[in-house]
This record gives C-alpha cells, structure tokens and sequence, in this order.
C-alpha cells in the first residue's frame, strides 16, 4: 500500500506541475481505461486529492477498455478546457493519435501505470514500475514453486500485449523461466481482465 501510495502521488503531482496556473480555477481530467478495477480507482483518487491540494477542480472519464471511447473522452476534455490530463491509457498501441491530437491542443498529459508506444516523447511524464524487473521476479518464484511440485512447465495469464508494461512483464518473466529452467508451455492474454478469464 505504501508502495501505491508514493507511486500515486509522484504521478499527480508530475501531472500536474507544468500546468501553469492563472487567477481562473484550472481542472485537471482523469482517464481511466476502466473503473471497475481497484488500482485504477486508486489512482483517480491521487490524482483527485493532489488536484484538490493545488486548488483544481477534478473531472474524471471511463474509456470501457476502448481505443475510440479513451479519444472521445480526450475530446470531451478539451472541449470543456481541461488544463492537464492524466491517463491510464487502454493500450500503449492506442496512444499515437491520442498524443498527436493532445499535442495540437497544448494540453499536458501524463501516463498512469501503463505507458505510451515506445519510441514517443510527446507526452510531458509517465510513472509506472519496473515491470520487467517484476516480471522476473515472478518468473522465478512461479519456476520455483513449480519444481516444488515436481514439474518444470508453467503457464501465463497475461495482461493484453499491447501494453508496454505487460511487453516487459513478459520478457522478464521468460527470462527467468529460461534462467531457472522452466519452460512456458501456454500464454494467454485477458480481455476483460475479470477473475472469471484466470479460473476458467
């Protein structure tokens, strides 16, 4: 919890910083991919007190785990004069035109969680954690407790692949299954990244 704590607040307080302020009352937006998931709803929350600390005003937008929902609720944002947004964005292959048109607006944004496409820097800051780190770490644990049973084969509920942080999840992950010797015999991607898609 402390960990999501600081993590949250260095993203509202990112996010926020290169708005510069006037004596009208600015407003900050939050886009979430989906707001039936917890951690989504902690960052909102950061974002919302950090906002409140800085005398903003707080909006906030579901995108439904949909690339053209997440581009409306950009517009939608701009539309009513948003001075900053912070996003957790569906999917890092989503972010380009998003960014293009945020760009030609002059409006910040930052990145929660899941990062943009790799290889774009027109984005003013992203936090997120060390996933390929983590991958790897997970990667050994699984392998162990696996040769605790007596078996060397393991299997992957992933995040969808093309978020960048799931990318390097997985390929810290393979390289611990590799390293420990463990092989990765079935690698599934959730969708609804519901408890039903893990135990069915």
């Amino acid at each position: 919890m402390k960990l999501k704590n600081i993590l949250i607040t260095a993203l509202a307080a990112t996010a926020l910083s290169s708005v510069s302020y006037a004596e009208d009352k600015k407003t900050v937006a939050y886009i979430a991919p989906s707001l039936d998931i917890s951690y989504w709803q902690w960052v909102g929350y950061g974002v919302k007190e950090k906002a409140k600390e800085l005398g903003m005003d707080y909006v906030e937008y579901t995108s439904e785990n949909s690339p053209a929902k997440q581009m409306d609720n950009a517009r939608t944002a701009v539309t009513k004069g948003v001075a900053a947004i912070v996003i957790g964005p569906v999917s890092s292959t989503s972010t380009p035109p998003l960014l293009d048109y945020l760009q030609k607006q002059n409006v910040p944004i930052a990145f929660a969680g899941i990062g943009p496409q790799p290889g774009l820097t027109n984005y003013t800051s992203a936090v997120t954690a060390n996933n390929y780190e983590t991958g790897k770490a997970q990667g050994k644990f699984t392998c162990d407790l696996a040769k605790e049973r007596g078996g060397n084969k393991v299997g992957m509920l992933s995040l969808p692949q093309d978020r960048e942080n799931a990318q390097k999840y997985l390929k810290g992950a393979r390289e611990a299954f590799a390293a420990d010797g463990c092989d990765l015999v079935q690698m599934l991607e959730t969708r609804g990244l519901t408890i039903n898609e893990a135990v069915t």
